[in-house]
């Protein structure tokens, strides 16, 4: 903890002072004329506004069909079976996704979608869905879906399911109560803590989503979300911006992310004092 994450914090923090135009070269200490930069250059704001779209619609997909998976198989015998079949989209690299997904968009004659939308929707000319600014936003969230509610969330709500007291469940049948009322005056709120903890857990991965971003449509600004700025960033080296507007980039997004982290720590304690 102390040599790979505390210790490169620190010097990220320290390095955001300066102006470092490449390897090599002197530190000119700047004070917080990089975050100033950042904040008046770098569109922050519009990358902030695309992490929360993307973030919060990943969140809400995640819940809604994780939440339906969960109740739909939580009391199947083949409980262990589905938990395999749903939580193996979350294996796969989601770099390898993104790619895969990058060829079946093809602007191309020949990708996938175009084929389709061609032959079957009579469409004249490809559609370039990766390099219209309009067009991607759309298609990153429909992406989205693949994979939503599957993965740690179906682990975690068939197992907060099942732990509920198989008698609360009998004694609300026996009284007439059915199925849904079961699942949504029983069940759900008992899970609660389950579902506050995995909103705050995906407000974490939101805010450090790259990859999958990235892999998808690389010269894209749709999908310029704050970790993807701060890689462009970063890899412009050379340029006006040095090492020390990433740097202070990624101290910002160190922010963002330990308010959450603290969020989701803090969350239970206070639910505990209300409660007392």
């Amino acid at each position: 903890m102390i040599f790979f994450v505390v210790v490169p914090v620190l010097m990220s923090l320290y390095i955001s002072f300066f102006r470092i135009p490449s390897l090599g070269a002197e530190w000119e200490f700047v004070g917080w004329a990089n975050y100033r930069y950042m904040f008046e250059k770098q569109n922050w704001l519009g990358a902030l506004w695309k992490t929360v779209l993307y973030g919060a619609w990943g969140i809400l997909t995640g819940l809604v069909f994780g939440l339906l998976l969960a109740f739909l198989v939580a009391k199947h015998r083949l409980l262990n079976v589905w938990r395999y079949v749903f939580y193996l989209p979350s294996v796969v690299s989601a770099i390898t996704i993104s790619r895969l997904w990058n060829y079946v968009l093809s602007p191309t004659e020949t990708g996938l979608l175009n084929i389709l939308a061609m032959n079957w929707f009579g469409v004249s000319t490809p559609i370039n869905w990766l390099g219209d600014e309009n067009l991607v936003p759309f298609v990153v969230m429909a992406l989205g879906l693949y994979g939503a509610g599957g993965g740690i969330n179906l682990v975690l709500f068939t197992t907060a399911i099942n732990n509920i007291p198989y008698e609360q469940r009998e004694a609300a049948s026996i009284e007439g109560a059915s199925n849904w009322t079961i699942a949504t005056k029983i069940e759900l709120p008992q899970i609660r803590p389950i579902i506050s903890s995995i909103v705050i857990l995906g407000l974490i991965g939101a805010f450090k989503n790259f990859e999958s971003l990235y892999a998808l449509a690389p010269d894209s600004g749709a999908i310029d979300t704050i970790a993807v700025m701060l890689y462009k960033v970063s890899i412009g080296i050379g340029s006006e911006d040095g090492y020390g507007v990433p740097a202070a980039m990624g101290m910002v997004l160190t922010v963002f992310i330990v308010g959450a982290m603290s969020l989701y720590i803090l969350w239970p304690q206070k639910k505990e004092e209300v409660a007392a």
